[in-house]
């Protein structure tokens, strides 16, 4: 917190301007993620893809690592952290993409084996 607060004064005195929170996504694009898992290394580049695309519109993508059980906590506590802890605790496992609307916290779709051009138009329909 003393960071942040010095970080903000410094800005605010060296004329940089205020810090702004920033606005809330439609679309949460959340993906599973575990290290020995085979569909994930091949979901990777797919996502990496679908980020490029669609990164400046108003879609958060994060990953939930569930590779060990320090990075299951923290994926927990960011799942917490966004209200989406209900479709984090739902859907067990690795390998695929969620689209979770950010604002009700619905589970729009979940994502598996499609290639990127198929994610993609289901990423598109959801930001409608």
């Amino acid at each position: 917190m003393k960071k942040l607060l010095l970080l903000t004064v410094a800005a605010c005195s060296l004329g940089l301007g205020a810090v702004h929170a920033a606005e809330t996504p439609k679309v949460i694009a959340a993906k599973f993620h575990k290290d020995t898992c085979g569909t994930c290394k091949v979901l990777a580049p797919e996502v990496d893809a679908l980020r490029a695309k669609y990164g400046d519109q108003d879609v958060l993508f994060i990953t939930f690592d569930r590779s060990s059980p320090a990075s299951q906590n923290q994926a927990e506590l960011l799942a917490s952290g966004l209200g989406v802890a209900e479709a984090y605790e739902g859907n067990p496992g690795a390998g695929f993409l969620l689209l979770i609307d950010a604002e009700s916290k619905d589970v729009l779709d979940k994502l598996k084996g499609q290639d990127a051009a198929a994610m993609g138009e289901k990423l598109a329909t959801s930001l409608k």
